[in-house]
């Protein structure tokens, strides 16, 4: 169990270290490319960057609202095999999606969209993680998709092209 522990540790080793040389490099060529650009093409950047974090300016941005109600769960990732970073997410289900409704086991809650013939559809995303086993060194990535929201959407195979109606 020692000489498997000690393999696995050597190469991660040798992984962070590739790692940490490919980053060295990337940062290299990077600061060397900014130092090339015009100052004032850069100069101008930086001030819109800088309106756009502005407080001032933060209310001035238009709000928006989604059309569909949602439902957020947070997720925590306790795992007697691994440890995960970050140990935790959030899933942002519909408030009618089917699994949902099933989980809570209570009545199936009919949502429209504000608009007649529109429907709210879950939409999902790939979430990356890393996870170790909580006896080892090495971090290793871990994907899941998950739900991350609601969308209002016109359901084309039952209504046709909305081309036609809007």
């Amino acid at each position: 169990m020692a000489v498997s522990g000690q393999v696995t540790y050597d190469l991660c080793k040798k992984c962070n270290r590739s790692y940490h040389d490919l980053r060295t490099m990337y940062e290299r060529n990077l600061v060397q490319n900014v130092f090339h650009l015009p100052e004032e093409d850069h100069t101008e950047k930086l001030e819109k960057r800088q309106w756009l974090l502005s407080r001032d300016n933060r209310n001035s941005l238009p709000e928006y609202r989604s059309l569909c109600e949602t439902v957020t769960e947070t997720v925590q990732l306790d795992d007697s095999e691994y440890e995960y970073q970050p140990p935790l997410y959030h899933e942002v289900y519909c408030k009618s999606n089917a699994l949902l409704d099933r989980l809570q086991r209570a009545n199936p809650s009919k949502q429209k969209c504000v608009y007649n013939g529109f429907h709210c559809v879950q939409r999902s995303r790939t979430l990356i993680l890393v996870r170790r086993r909580w006896e080892n060194e090495c971090w290793e990535p871990f994907v899941k998709q998950i739900p991350s929201g609601c969308d209002c959407m016109w359901p084309k195979s039952v209504l046709g092209d909305i081309t036609k109606h809007y």
